[in-house]
């Protein structure tokens, strides 16, 4: 069986800082060629991205069945969740009153930690570069030296 690739896309050019350190900028998921939500989707990457890592760890490290991570803005979020030894990802948008899956894929949880991963340091190094500072930069960075270690060990 093969896997659907999954990549976390974002764009450092499009990234903003507000007056209280929170970080805007373009952050989707290709899954297999497709963008969820959306290719243009703005959000807070520097939050979702330290929640994502943390969230997929705890998969990866079987100290979890099941996770959901969310996009700060809007109905979206994405499920993930180990089935006897395969991990799949369920793609989710909910409303006032319910939650509907919209697609699943099967999916290698290290190729999206890595993707994770690299969409992290992109960011990272994007503010550093702009000398920002704020908690939410401090946690992304905590984040991914967490799972950079766990994935090593």
């Amino acid at each position: 069986m093969s896997y659907a690739s999954v990549i976390i896309q974002v764009d450092p050019t499009t990234l903003g800082q507000s007056r209280m350190g929170g970080v805007t900028g373009l952050i989707y998921l290709k899954v297999g060629g497709n963008s969820f939500p959306d290719s243009g989707w703005d959000d807070f990457p520097v939050t979702i991205l330290a929640w994502w890592l943390r969230d997929t760890l705890s998969l990866f490290q079987n100290k979890a069945s099941s996770v959901q991570c969310s996009f700060m803005d809007g109905p979206y979020s994405f499920g993930l969740r180990s089935v006897e030894g395969k991990c799949y990802l369920d793609l989710i948008a909910r409303s006032s009153s319910e939650e509907s899956v919209l697609s699943t894929h099967h999916i290698d949880p290290k190729q999206l930690l890595d993707s994770q991963l690299s969409a992290a340091k992109a960011l990272l190094a994007e503010c550093r570069a702009r000398l920002w500072d704020s908690r939410d930069l401090f946690s992304l960075l905590e984040a991914v030296r967490n799972t950079e270690r766990a994935v090593a060990a």
